[in-house]
């Protein structure tokens, strides 16, 4: 009896530190992501052959997930989840199975002219297109401590020009920007992660002649950017590839607008425009050790610019 009770005992203690122990998980030591912007377009233009070469990118290197950085459907957004845009733009043109991933959306000024509503609804039908609020955060974890915040915000309702029409803008009047910027200043604030990216639909910045700098980005979000250590913030409206940095920003800033229809003409002459081209493209994103490795890739995998930004803590 004696043995069977210590037996017993040996056993429990053994199951009890076997169900203390953490199971190690082996974290990522890169993401990899691409970015598309004012892309909606039912196929037309450049977005199918930009489509196709996203696909034929990321079976060479693969990528992690897909950012839209709003203006999903031109012109006027889409009217609930049965709109054909959601096959014409969406599943039948980024089909391949390459980037069959996750897209992380924004809203743009264009999909507030149609039902925003319904892009939040269509999401709860297709698992890839992840937009649980207007505006949301998530974090990718990464070996090393390098973990990755995400900040996705919602431009359109702090733009006076879309507010001041907002008979063309669906609910904008009825969103709350001062509860959105205390949000974003929150989330920053008690943000621990290495890595912080925000993005948006509006550039702060841009040397686009249809779609140059905007002042409320400018005024409202550059401090943020600045007080928090934000490494990048992207974003399209313009309908082109930009990288840009400003002396007074630690904040690189990108744009990437040309996914479908590039004919936002590039101002060289703007005073923070480091690369600027209206060729159609994506935008390919690597982040890995102390670097954030961006470049611009054209419908034949060609890239127009890279550019490396090392990660400061």
């Amino acid at each position: 009896m004696r043995k069977f009770t210590l037996l017993f005992f040996i056993l429990a203690i053994g199951i009890y530190w076997s169900c203390k122990q953490e199971v190690t998980v082996d974290l990522p030591k890169e993401t990899s992501f691409y970015i598309v912007g004012d892309w909606g377009r039912m196929g037309q233009y450049a977005q199918t052959s930009i489509a196709k070469q996203m696909d034929k990118s990321a079976k060479l290197t693969p990528i992690d997930f897909i950012f839209s950085t709003g203006d999903n459907f031109y012109e006027n957004g889409v009217a609930d989840v049965n709109d054909a845009h959601w096959k014409q733009s969406f599943e039948q043109v980024y089909s391949g199975s390459n980037i069959l991933k996750n897209w992380y959306i924004t809203l743009g000024n264009h999909d507030y002219m149609g039902n925003p509503t319904a892009q939040l609804d269509y999401a709860k039908i297709n698992k890839r297109w992840i937009l649980p609020n207007r505006y949301y955060s998530f974090v990718r974890e990464m070996a090393n401590n390098n973990n990755v915040r995400f900040v996705i915000i919602d431009t359109t309702p702090l733009i006076n020009e879309h507010r001041t029409n907002a008979f063309m803008h669906s609910d904008i009047l009825s969103q709350d920007t001062q509860k959105q910027l205390k949000w974003l200043d929150s989330t920053l604030s008690v943000s621990k992660e290495k890595i912080k990216i925000v993005i948006g639909h509006h550039p702060m910045y841009s040397a686009g002649t249809g779609r140059g700098d905007q002042a409320e980005i400018i005024s409202i979000i550059k401090p943020l950017l600045n007080k928090y250590k934000v490494q990048l913030y992207i974003s399209s409206h313009s309908h082109n590839s930009q990288y840009l940095k400003a002396p007074d920003l630690d904040t690189e800033l990108l744009v990437s607008g040309g996914a479908a229809y590039a004919n936002d003409i590039v101002r060289k002459e703007h005073p923070y425009l480091l690369f600027g081209t209206n060729t159609p493209a994506f935008t390919s994103v690597k982040i890995k050790d102390n670097l954030i490795t961006t470049s611009f890739v054209d419908s034949t995998g060609k890239v127009l610019y890279s550019k490396d930004k090392l990660i400061v803590p």
